[in-house]
């Protein structure tokens, strides 16, 4: 199927060359401007939060998304999509960094220690 030729990769930058190659699908099509307009911090994090998910229990999961999201509380991401979609309305968050290529390994490892 479509969302498994597009969503069974390891990484963000997978999925959306998955979907790029898609793109002449509706599904591909929605699915890839909706990614486009998120977080590339949040993107990965919960990629890497569904592929450890896989592995844990219920409460090891749970204990995970706790720390998730004080870590997201810490960083500006949250705060800047709350400012563009409820505060000013524009629409326009400046995520930091606002590149996938940006975000490393050790910024997605931070919010699962």
């Amino acid at each position: 199927s479509a969302v498994t030729r597009c969503f069974g990769h390891a990484s963000v930058e997978d999925i959306i060359e998955s979907l790029e190659k898609e793109s002449s699908q509706e599904f591909a099509s929605m699915c890839l401007k909706l990614l486009k307009k998120m977080s590339p911090t949040s993107l990965k994090v919960v990629l890497r939060q569904m592929q450890e998910g896989a592995k844990r229990d219920f409460t090891q999961c749970f204990k995970m998304e706790l720390l998730m999201s004080e870590r997201f509380m810490e960083r500006d991401d949250f705060f800047e999509g709350v400012r563009a979609l409820l505060v000013d309305k524009d629409k326009s968050p400046k995520w930091n960094p606002p590149t996938l290529q940006e975000v490393s390994e050790e910024d997605v490892s931070a919010f699962f220690k």
